[in-house]
């Protein structure tokens, strides 16, 4: 019987043009049409139909696959990121046609630039609700620090004051007609008014109608000693009191959740003007501005709450102690309630850029974690269940993002050697000098950035060579934490700015390693060699049975089998 074939296939020989790199079994066309005859089961196994995709050994790829856009060469820029995205994370049913008019736009645009911003947006949410949990603690913080810091102060003058001012206020109480008994409350009223209040101001003019009196020379003696003897366990209690309130003051201020500036609307506020930056000038927000600015909202609530108190407690018709006493307890009340918080808000682009850097896994340095881009930490159980939950989660997004974005870019260069047919740019060590010489460029992008932030933002000198410092232990992600951007001036238009350029520099180092990686299989595999892992691993076993081997790049001999010319394998 008759039996009629007619088989097309498109092969990439080297006169074919450049549509028909790639198989598509769209362009396979196989008819069978006759009756059978007795050579028909010398034909039995070779029945294709529409869906085959094999022929006598040539493996033709399923790219016909790939909705509407038709690829037409398996090592063009655009074929490969449309690879990437519409078998990845996107699809691209209704951007096939945008992608095939502008692949290595579409490529960079929706590969690097979207992802990238997603990032931003990831941690700008993130970050804050890691301030709403880390803000209210820090200023917290910040108010203790300060009621220790002004407790030790106060007691350490009063007890300085008291000490040059003992022989002025014995005499004078002598003169007052305070008996040996009454020396004690007396002392303490006198001392704590001149401290707290400043009403107590000694003249030694208010002495002198009275010197000319009579005066019992042995009597005086003994009311200076008892009231020597009476002043020394007021000064030992007020002493003591000072250090241990010295005890409590460590550390500085700090602004990293928060930002302190004239205007600011409080913890509950929006922060919509601390988001952007777009109320208040630099110098409103550096860390010095802001430490000032905490300490005047702080002791300004301080006094108010002191003589608040005060004045209550001297209207207590019950109250029978002494009225240094009472002033003083007004004054512990006052420094334990005061707060500076209504000069504060939610810094939330401090806690977005920390966010970042989270995603990005910095490591640890000094005190603090994540110290190649900042130098804060969260503290409250709720910030650090974050982190390590949806923390962990940001780093595996950071870490599809990076390697998709390093595809990406890879890919776009390599199109662009194969255009301007310079093979040696492809050889791996040349790729690997490429790409180093990249990175190491890119650094100094880096640097010369955060040197113009630092003397923008600061207002101080910033060498260069510590810029690059700074560059290289970021992009390498070290983390040493001897440089970072201070979070208390970080702006949201630096949201714009650092995290491109660090993510770029991400890419460049790891497709440096990646080149510097081939270059070494490269050079085993022209020599035949195996590396020592692939040595220990050609020695283990698969799960099915099966040798476990790695085999590099041209020292694969079935590998170079099937790259022969698909038309010898079936005859055509």
């Amino acid at each position: 019987m008759k039996l009629e074939q007619e088989i097309r296939i498109v092969s990439g020989n080297a006169d074919s043009s450049a549509e028909s790199d790639i198989l598509d079994t769209h362009e396979i066309s196989i008819q069978l049409s006759g009756t059978t005859s007795t050579n028909e089961s010398d034909h039995s196994s070779f029945r294709p139909s529409v869906d085959d995709t094999s022929v006598e050994g040539c493996s033709i790829e399923q790219e016909d696959q790939l909705p509407i856009m038709k690829i037409k060469d398996k090592d063009n820029v655009g074929s490969r990121c449309y690879l990437i995205f519409c078998r990845g994370w996107y699809g691209c049913h209704g951007y096939s046609r945008v992608i095939e008019a502008w692949p290595r736009t579409s490529a960079f645009v929706f590969g690097v630039v979207v992802p990238l911003f997603t990032l931003v947006a990831v941690a700008l949410l993130f970050g804050f609700f890691l301030s709403k949990l880390e803000g209210p603690p820090e200023i917290e913080a910040n108010d203790h620090l300060l009621a220790a810091h002004t407790e030790a102060e106060t007691l350490v003058t009063i007890v300085s004051n008291f000490t040059g001012l003992l022989p002025q206020l014995c005499i004078k109480l002598y003169f007052d007609n305070h008996s040996i008994l009454e020396l004690g409350p007396a002392l303490f009223d006198r001392l704590v008014d001149g401290a707290l209040d400043e009403s107590e101001d000694l003249k030694v003019e208010q002495l002198v109608n009275r010197s000319l009196l009579s005066i019992d020379t042995e009597e005086l003696y003994t009311y200076m000693e008892a009231c020597g003897n009476d002043a020394k366990p007021i000064t030992s209690f007020l002493a003591e009191r000072a250090a241990n309130a010295s005890k409590r003051v460590s550390g500085d201020l700090s602004f990293n959740w928060v930002r302190c500036y004239p205007g600011a609307d409080g913890l509950g506020g929006t922060g919509q003007s601390d988001i952007w930056a777009t109320g208040q000038s630099i110098e409103e927000i550096r860390p010095a501005a802001q430490v000032q600015h905490f300490q005047r909202v702080w002791e300004l609530d301080r006094q108010r709450i002191y003589h608040e108190t005060l004045r209550e407690s001297l209207k207590d018709p019950h109250y029978r102690g002494s009225a240094g006493a009472l002033r003083l307890a007004a004054f512990d009340y006052s420094i334990a309630q005061a707060s500076g918080a209504v000069g504060c808000e939610l810094n939330g682009v401090s806690a977005t850029w920390f966010w970042f850097t989270v995603m990005t896994t910095i490591g640890r340095a000094q005190n603090s974690i994540f110290l190649g881009y900042g130098n804060h930490a969260p503290v409250t159980d709720g910030g650090r269940t974050m982190i390590f939950t949806l923390g962990f989660m940001s780093v595996i997004l950071f870490g599809a993002v990076l390697s998709q974005a390093g595809a990406v870019v890879s890919a776009i260069l390599d199109d662009s050697v194969k255009r301007i047919r310079l093979q040696v740019l492809s050889w791996p060590s040349v790729s690997c000098l490429i790409w180093g010489s990249l990175y190491y460029a890119w650094m100094l992008v880096i640097a010369f950035v955060t040197q113009q932030w630092k003397v923008g933002r600061l207002g101080e000198a910033f060498p260069f060579n510590e810029g690059y410092w700074f560059a290289f232990i970021s992009t390498t992600t070290v983390g040493l934490g001897d440089v970072f951007l201070e979070p208390e001036v970080i702006r949201g238009d630096d949201l714009i700015v650092f995290p491109p350029l660090f993510l770029i520099g991400f890419v460049f180092f790891a497709a440096f390693l990646r080149k510097f990686a081939e270059m070494v299989l490269f050079a085993l595999a022209k020599e035949n060699k195996k590396t020592l892992i692939q040595s220990l691993l050609s020695r283990l076993e698969s799960t099915n049975g099966l040798p476990t081997v790695l085999i590099a790049p041209g020292m694969d001999p079935d590998a170079d089998n099937e790259r022969k010319d698909p038309q010898e394998s079936i005859g055509v």
